[in-house]
C-alpha cells in the first residue's frame, strides 16, 4: 500500500516509469534469492554430503537459475586446488585429457553420508596421478600411502617421508656440496640396492675395485663433505711399506688390485730393469722412499756385499758382468785392452796377474799411466 500510495502522488510520467523499473528490478533480485532459498530448497532430490552440509540452505553458492553451465565454474570457487590443478595441468583432474563437468563424476544429494568420489581403487590408473606407481611402489597397498581421514591429494611424494623408518642414515648428514642429498639421488622404486647415483660426476671415478666398495666404507656415518680423493687416506692401514715408499700409492698401483703395478721403471726413471733385476722387489733396492731418498746407479752400491773379489777389480761391475747373471762375463781381454791372452795366459784366472784394483793398476801392480 506504501508503494503503491507513492505511486499515485507521482504526477510525473517519466518519474512513475523510473520507479517502476526500480521495483520491478528490486522485486526480480529479491525472487531470485528466495527462490533459491525457498522454491529449489523445496524441490530439493536429497540431503547434500556432510561436508556441504553448511551450504545446503545456499542453492546459489553451487548452482545458477539462469545456466547450468555455470556450476563446474562454482565448484572451482570453493575446491581451490582442484582448480589449480586443471590450470597447471598436474595432479589427477589436470591430467584427465578432456576436462569434464564436475557433477557427471560427483552426484551430490545423495545424503550426509554418501560417497560422492566413488573412487574405485582396483581399478584407478595411478599413472594418472603426479606419482607414478612403478616397480616396488606397484605392490603396495593403498593405505599405506593414503591415511584414514585423510584426503588422496594429501598423500606426500617424498621419498623421505614415507621412508623414515627404512632410512639407515644419519638425515642431518646428508649434505654434499653445502646441499641436502635427496633420496632419488641415489635410490630407485626398483630397490634400495640399485643405485643410480653417478659417482663419475663427484670428480672421482669408480673403476676396478672401488666399483664393490660399499659407499660406508669411504664415507663412514654419512659423511659425504668434503671426502678426500687421495689413496693414502683410505688405504693407509694397507700400506704393506710401512710409510716407507711414500703415499703417492698411484705411482705403482691402480684400482685393479695391489698386485696390479702401473709403475714402469724403464720409462719413469733412468735404470732401466735387464735381466735378473726384473725379478727383484722394489724393496730389494728402495729400502726408503723412493721419492725422497734417491740411490745410487752403480753397481757397487748395491752389489758391494756380493763382491768376491774383494774391491781387486774396482767398482765398475758393469765393465764385466751383466744383469742376466754373474757368470756372464762380457769382458773381453783381447779387445777391451792391449794385451792379447794367449796360449796358457788365456786359462789363468784373473786374479794370478791382478793382485789388486785392475783398472787403477796395471798387472805389473804399478799405478797405470805411471
Amino acid at each position: 500500500m506504501f508503494l503503491w500510495f507513492i505511486f499515485t502522488e507521482m504526477r510525473d510520467l517519466q518519474s512513475k516509469i523510473y520507479f517502476t523499473f526500480t521495483l520491478i528490478l528490486c522485486m526480480f533480485v529479491y525472487c531470485e534469492q528466495l527462490y533459491a532459498d525457498t522454491i529449489e530448497s523445496l524441490v530439493m532430490p536429497g540431503p547434500v554430503i556432510e561436508g556441504h552440509k553448511k551450504y545446503e540452505q545456499t542453492c546459489n553458492k553451487c548452482h545458477s537459475i539462469f545456466s547450468r553451465d555455470k556450476q563446474t565454474a562454482l565448484c572451482q570457487v570453493c575446491h581451490e586446488k582442484v582448480a589449480s590443478d586443471i590450470k597447471k595441468k598436474k595432479g589427477y583432474h589436470g591430467r584427465q585429457k578432456k576436462i569434464t563437468k564436475c557433477k557427471n563424476c560427483h552426484t551430490e544429494h545423495k545424503g550426509r553420508n554418501a560417497d560422492i568420489v566413488k573412487l574405485n581403487q582396483s581399478i584407478f590408473n595411478h599413472n594418472q596421478s603426479d606419482f607414478s606407481l612403478e616397480d616396488k611402489h606397484a605392490g603396495v597397498e593403498c593405505e599405506k600411502c593414503h591415511k584414514k581421514d585423510k584426503k588422496y591429494r594429501e598423500a606426500t611424494s617424498k621419498c623421505s617421508l614415507c621412508h623414515k623408518n627404512d632410512n639407515p642414515h644419519n638425515s642431518k648428514k646428508l649434505i654434499y656440496r653445502d646441499k641436502l642429498i635427496s633420496c632419488e639421488s641415489c635410490h630407485v622404486a626398483s630397490g634400495w640396492g640399485n643405485m643410480v647415483f653417478k659417482h663419475e660426476k663427484t670428480g672421482f671415478n669408480l673403476e676396478g675395485k672401488h666399483v664393490s666398495v660399499k659407499c660406508a666404507n669411504c664415507h663412514p656415518n654419512d659423511h659425504y663433505q668434503k671426502t678426500p680423493g687421495n689413496c693414502f687416506a683410505c688405504h693407509k692401514f694397507d700400506d704393506l711399506h710401512k710409510r716407507e715408499k711414500g703415499q703417492k700409492c698411484q705411482k705403482c698401483h691402480n684400482a685393479r688390485g695391489w698386485r696390479v703395478l702401473e709403475f714402469d721403471h724403464d720409462k719413469e726413471t733412468k735404470f732401466k730393469l735387464k735381466g735378473k733385476h726384473k725379478s727383484l722387489q722394489c724393496k730389494d733396492c728402495h729400502k726408503k722412499d723412493p721419492y725422497r731418498v734417491k740411490i745410487k746407479k752403480l753397481c757397487y752400491s748395491c752389489h758391494k756385499i756380493d763382491d768376491r773379489h774383494n774391491a781387486r777389480f774396482g767398482q765398475k761391475c758393469d765393465k764385466c758382468h751383466l744383469p742376466k747373471d754373474w757368470k756372464e762375463v762380457s769382458f773381453k781381454h783381447d779387445t777391451d785392452t792391449k794385451y792379447k791372452l794367449s796360449a796358457k795366459h788365456a786359462k789363468l784366472p784373473c786374479n794370478d796377474c791382478h793382485s789388486r784394483d785392475a783398472y787403477k793398476y796395471g798387472s805389473s801392480g804399478k799405478s797405470v799411466g805411471k
